[in-house]
């Protein structure tokens, strides 16, 4: 008899401590499924970051992109104006360094004109002083005739 109380007991014993395992058992499969899905909850919301994230990107390397693209026609458009510009003062330039010579050479033409007149105005003072020298002494010899002809008329 004391031998079936310690078998039951025994027995008694080893069902609790399947019971436990059962439960331990029970438990790790919870826990397992729960790390599973976890794991797959885990990996789903790193997807949906990662999309999150690039969707982000995209949408800030297309602003960057974009701005850049506007940057380029704005520094193109100044550009052009810029080089319009250039052709305008050079043009301009061109104009002016023309007139410039034009006048440069209607210059010396009128120098030179200036100059004839000069030379022109000198010869016709030299001849009328040639001729203003030549009455004086025309008219001094004129006065001396007069002079010697009243000396001796009178």
């Amino acid at each position: 008899r004391e031998e079936l109380i310690s078998l039951r007991s025994e027995v008694t014993e080893y069902e609790l401590e399947f019971k436990t395992l059962k439960n331990q058992d029970i438990t790790i499969k919870k826990l397992n499924t729960k790390i599973e899905d976890l794991v797959e909850n885990q990996e789903e919301e790193l997807q949906r970051d990662l999309q999150t994230a690039q969707e982000h990107l995209a949408q800030t390397e297309g602003r960057r992109a974009t701005e850049a693209l506007e940057r380029e026609a704005t520094l193109e458009r100044k550009l052009a104006s810029l080089e319009l510009e250039l052709r305008a003062e050079r043009a301009g330039r061109e104009a002016t360094q023309n007139h410039l010579l034009q006048a440069d050479e209607g210059l010396g033409e009128c120098e030179a004109a200036w100059e004839a007149q000069r030379q022109i105005l000198v010869d016709d003072a030299d001849r009328l002083r040639e001729s203003v020298f030549d009455l004086k002494r025309e008219r001094d010899g004129l006065n001396l005739r007069v002079s010697a002809l009243t000396d001796d008329g009178g």
